[in-house]
């Protein structure tokens, strides 16, 4: 008696066929080289002395972030107890990057943090915080008011921020206002 094969479906034979004798129209494409997704943020290099300092630099990873407008980069700064107090050359505080670039949700994030006391002493901020000066005797509600962004003049003056503060060149916020 002789064996019968089993009987295949002709489309799955001329498909098994093609698949090892032609090879997948994707295989002829070149792949572009992968690319590291970029950040606000360049390569870390921390010491114990300057923590929440980037090398060779004034700026905390919290300026880069607000500068960015990136609030998930804020927040992670955050969560390593960065001092939001430390200022840079130019007297700037992440809070002053936030409201210079009109970053709400950066904005909403710093002044969260003096809503929690625990929080707060960790970073190091309080009431005083929100009317830090930069250089130029500028608050953080002249940069807003000249970037003119009502939501976030509105958080900082209900976070306590004096509208009344004069800069260097005696202008208040709402003299800056454009």
């Amino acid at each position: 008696s002789s064996q019968r094969e089993p009987q295949r479906c002709p489309s799955a034979t001329s498909r098994a066929r093609k698949k090892k004798e032609v090879p997948s129209p994707l295989a002829t494409v070149r792949r572009p080289k992968t690319r590291q997704p970029r950040t606000a943020m360049p390569p870390k290099r921390r010491t114990k002395r300057d923590a929440g300092l980037l090398a060779g630099s004034d700026r905390t990873d919290a300026h880069f972030a607000a500068t960015a407008g990136r609030s998930d980069l804020l927040e992670e700064a955050m969560a390593q107890n960065i001092d939001l107090s430390h200022a840079d050359k130019d007297g700037m505080t992440a809070l002053h990057c936030a409201c210079a670039r009109s970053a709400r949700g950066c904005v909403r994030l710093l002044l969260g943090v003096l809503n929690d006391e625990k929080r707060s002493h960790a970073l190091r901020v309080d009431e005083a915080w929100v009317d830090a000066r930069d250089k130029q005797g500028r608050t953080a509600l002249h940069h807003a008011a000249v970037r003119g962004d009502p939501s976030i003049v509105e958080m900082l003056v209900a976070a306590g921020a004096d509208p009344a503060s004069t800069s260097k060149a005696n202008k208040t916020p709402a003299d800056l206002a454009g």
